[in-house]
């Protein structure tokens, strides 16, 4: 068999470039956007500030958003480099490389490590990843952690020694532990039932229970405990009310029982709101998840990993769609495992590096074990003729290829309108710019759909195109986006002393939670003005020595000028900078 080496310097070169230009480019070029971006790097500067690690607090004020683990990665960064966006945004970019890295050693163990490339690359260039690799926000931390919870699980499951057996339980429980300080107990209850499931499934009701009070399992939950309940029993401790209105309360019981934003409705069909979901946001890759879920049925009895990914998978999906709160980064911890999935479906395409040349030939004759050999869990003796058959020109199984590629094809012309139309109300800076995304994942299914005589090139050249959309994101529709998407670039007009009032820019719930953005790049002891007797009282306690600042959306700042008699500094992305003169 002819073996293939991935890792040579040429490679592994051309790796770090694709993972710069996906995660890093650009990072901290553009603000950070309303209205999670800043909320996050508002506890990150009071945490660094105060030197209180332990109480996130926002304006002063204790608010238990998230466990703070996110916020101490960010803090670090902080602390290296100051207050900036490249900072704040820096542990979720590490963190998805990262967790590249870790859908390559699980997808290795159990397919090979041609089957880990192909998997990696898949999770690494899906449109969510993407997005959320440059966003200061929790989500990939999360999901790594709990990747991390499901693998090690899996290597304990499948090692000899005892011994080895409760290494690899420890680690399940310390990752397990390290989830709950991102972000709370969803990181026991996702493992934890997909585990019994999988036992389940492949033994009986029996063993799945005596699995349950096995001594692997009571140490892995000990770790968990004691690495993540702590800060929880601390945090309970220093401030009970606020810890359980703002953590247990709301962000857990209430999130789940009913729908956070008014725009979400307990209709049955928000159920089903996972499903468009997954084939937006795991684009371009969500076209193959139907070859992907029934080439995975068929063979579901040779190959626990893929049975574990599957069942994973399927818990987050169920367990979110259940709830009546429903986010589109919610089922973003199942992407690890339909990157699996879709790994071991592309294989078929490719085979082996060796056999690309001749994947679509229904003569070939090894077998997925022989070519995975490298594998110690991929037993399978599925043969690659019997795989490549779907793949041979003038097949169904080239049918359907081409079928998958011209449904990216549609889904890219999708995308195309969906972002013209979204500048076009939400930032109309961006008009220009945010059609080139589309048209590149456009291009992207054009050149696939004709290297369909090629079938190992399509899922290189759909990752080549991902890399130059993420490039296009970065620096033509973000920068345009910004303007709108964050008060950074009109505060800026501001002395760094301004006295500053925000009118109607807050939400009932939480003061600046609209827009927080102006918590975070204005100057200390922003005044939130809900109505114009809050603007009014702001400009009757102003002082003499210099003028009033008050920032709105520029729809409001006529009639501020017509009853206060304000004059308009600047107009800039929806938002209006007027100032209040007390000597005029």
């Amino acid at each position: 068999m002819n073996e293939y080496n991935f890792f040579t310097p040429a490679r592994l070169t051309i790796f770090a470039a694709c993972i710069f230009m996906l995660y890093f480019a650009g990072l901290g070029s553009v603000p950070l956007f309303d209205p999670d971006e800043p909320v996050y790097g508002e506890f990150v500067k009071e945490m660094v500030k105060t030197g209180d690690w332990t109480t996130p607090q926002f304006t002063g004020t204790i608010w238990y958003d998230k466990p703070p683990l996110f916020h101490w990665f960010a803090s670090f960064a902080v602390t290296l480099l100051g207050p900036t966006e490249l900072a704040i945004r820096l542990p979720s970019a590490i963190m998805a490389t990262a967790l590249s890295l870790l859908v390559f050693a699980w997808a290795s163990f159990e397919l090979g490590s041609f089957g880990g490339i192909l998997s990696a690359v898949v999770m690494a260039t899906c449109i969510q990843q993407i997005v959320l690799a440059r966003a200061a926000v929790t989500d990939v931390t999360l999901v790594f952690f709990l990747t991390l919870t499901v693998f090690a699980w899996r290597l304990g499951q499948s090692a000899d020694r005892r011994l080895t057996r409760i290494g690899w339980h420890i680690l399940a429980g310390a990752a397990a532990g390290l989830g709950m300080l991102t972000k709370g107990p969803v990181s026991l209850v996702l493992p934890g039932a997909a585990f019994f499931i999988f036992i389940f499934w492949k033994h009986d009701l029996f063993v799945a229970v005596r699995t349950l009070f096995s001594p692997e399992t009571g140490i892995m939950l000990a770790t968990a405990l004691l690495t993540g309940l702590p800060w929880f029993i601390i945090s309970w401790r220093l401030h009970p009310d606020a810890f359980y209105h703002d953590m247990i309360l709301v962000n857990h019981i209430q999130r789940f029982l009913k729908p956070e934003h008014p725009e979400q409705t307990t209709a049955w069909y928000s159920h089903l709101m996972n499903i468009p979901v997954l084939l937006l946001f795991f684009f371009p890759w969500s076209i193959f998840l139907p070859q992907s879920l029934s080439d995975f049925w068929k063979h579901r009895k040779t190959h626990d990993g893929l049975v574990l990914a599957a069942i994973y998978g399927a818990t987050v999906f169920v367990f979110f769609s259940i709830s009546k709160t429903i986010l589109v980064t919610y089922i973003f911890p199942m992407y690890p495992a339909v990157s699996l999935l879709t790994g071991s479906w592309l294989m078929s395409l490719t085979s082996s590096p060796a056999l690309a040349s001749s994947s679509a030939s229904p003569s070939s004759s090894a077998s997925i074990s022989e070519s995975t050999s490298d594998s110690p869990s991929a037993t399978t003796s599925i043969s690659v003729s019997a795989i490549d058959k779907d793949a041979v020109p003038g097949s169904s199984g080239e049918y359907r290829l081409k079928w998958s590629l011209n449904a990216g094809l549609a889904m890219g012309v999708i995308f195309t309108l969906g972002l013209t139309v979204a500048a076009w109300n939400k930032f109309p800076e961006a008009i220009a710019a945010a059609p080139v995304c589309g048209v590149i994942l456009i291009a992207i299914f054009v050149t696939a759909r004709r290297a369909i005589d090629t079938p190992a090139s399509i899922p290189w050249a759909i990752a080549a195109g991902m890399v130059i959309f993420a490039l296009g994101l970065a620096y033509i529709v973000l920068p345009f986006a910004g303007q709108r998407g964050s008060t950074r670039e009109i505060i800026a007009y501001l002395p760094s002393d301004a006295r500053l009032a925000a009118f109607r820019l807050d939400r009932p719930s939480m003061p600046f939670i609209k827009t927080p953005s102006v918590i975070f790049y204005g100057p200390p002891g922003v005044i939130n003005a809900s109505d114009a007797s809050g603007i009014e009282n702001f400009l009757r306690h102003t002082g003499a020595s210099g003028p009033t600042f008050i920032i709105t959306r520029d729809s409001y700042t006529a009639s501020l000028t017509q009853q206060f008699g304000v004059h308009e500094i600047a107009t800039l992305g929806g938002f209006g900078l007027t100032a209040f003169y007390p000597d005029k």
